[in-house]
């Protein structure tokens, strides 16, 4: 298993420290009726990736242009992320995006905690 990111055809050498997968069941339509049972019409299932990246004196020209990458306003990206048995290649889109400076010495910035929310264009299972 890789623990590098590849967006749009390019690696990023910049480690992934964390991956959390949380797979949503999304409905077109569920109702309960007055006795209670629910009746519904699923969608499929997405499951949405909450990834944090090493730190940036690893690799700094390579962190600075995943935060680039991932800043761009591009509706959607294929991504290639590591899962339990190899990889997943799919069209996401990303979320919140946020790090915090902890060290500025001279025109060099360091960061730390890089996050994102990586979510699927369509659902990862369907019924």
């Amino acid at each position: 298993m890789t623990d590098l990111i590849t967006i749009d055809g390019s690696t990023y050498d910049v480690p992934i420290v964390d991956l959390s997968v949380s797979s949503e069941p999304l409905d077109k339509f569920a109702k309960r009726t007055v006795s209670g049972k629910l009746y519904r019409e699923m969608i499929g299932v997405f499951d949405k990736y909450e990834v944090t990246f090493g730190i940036s004196n690893a690799n700094p020209t390579d962190y600075a242009a995943l935060v680039s990458k991932l800043r761009e306003a591009t509706p959607y990206h294929t991504v290639t992320l590591p899962t339990e048995t190899g990889t997943v290649t799919a069209s996401y889109y990303f979320g919140p995006i946020r790090h915090t400076l902890y060290r500025a010495k001279g025109s060099n910035k360091y960061y730390k905690g890089l996050k994102v929310s990586i979510i699927p264009r369509e659902p990862t299972r369907t019924p």
